[in-house]
């Protein structure tokens, strides 16, 4: 199963840790792809560190009433190896789960959270985006 649930910030929004992404930024669910997010002037969100990895941990689980897989903004498309956020932040966090990313098949270049409700990141399949289309 695809993650189901994205979070996306809107740009221009210089505190992303600050009130709350419900009043400030944009959730979007159900919905896929880094294209569709910037057609609202937006990136999926990256994570800065633990205590903002929580809250948004919290706030899936708030708003989806379970751990449920999302999509964060953490690729290495353009080199295997190499994370970075698609906003352009320093990528700094790293919360992997034992093993990860191992780029199963090749093709893992999509960072996800809750992966099994589990508390670690994962790199996974672009490909599995599209099926929520």
């Amino acid at each position: 199963n695809a993650p189901l649930f994205i979070v996306f910030v809107v740009l221009g929004k210089s505190a992303l840790f600050s009130s709350s992404y419900l009043d400030d930024d944009v959730l979007c669910l159900q919905l896929s792809t880094q294209d569709f997010c910037n057609s609202f002037g937006a990136h999926l969100t990256s994570i800065r560190g633990d205590d903002e990895y929580d809250f948004i941990r919290g706030l899936v689980l708030r708003a989806t009433g379970t751990n449920t897989r999302t999509w964060v903004g953490g690729t290495d498309a353009a080199k295997e190896g190499y994370w970075v956020w698609t906003d352009g932040s320093p990528f700094t966090f790293t919360a992997w789960g034992s093993g990860e990313p191992n780029n199963v098949d090749g093709n893992e270049n999509c960072m996800e959270i809750n992966l099994n409700g589990q508390n670690y990141v994962n790199d996974e399949n672009v490909s599995l985006l599209s099926r929520l289309l």
